[in-house]
């Protein structure tokens, strides 16, 4: 069956998404990945985005 999203999930996972984008963990390399995945499925998301364009590039640790 086909992932549907309900509208107060999408809400507390855009919430734990900008807390983590606003404090990024060296080892959540998965971090850039998975905000870019939300930005497809909502790109009006000024919020994200923006917090999003700040974060350095943690999976370019080498």
């Amino acid at each position: 069956m086909g992932e549907s999203y309900d509208p107060k999930d999408l809400r507390s996972d855009r919430q734990e998404l900008l807390a983590r984008l606003r404090d990024p963990k060296p080892e959540d390399a998965t971090l850039p990945a998975e905000a870019d995945g939300y930005l497809r499925h909502n790109p009006d998301d000024a919020e994200v985005r923006e917090a999003r364009e700040r974060l350095p590039e943690l999976d370019q640790s080498e």
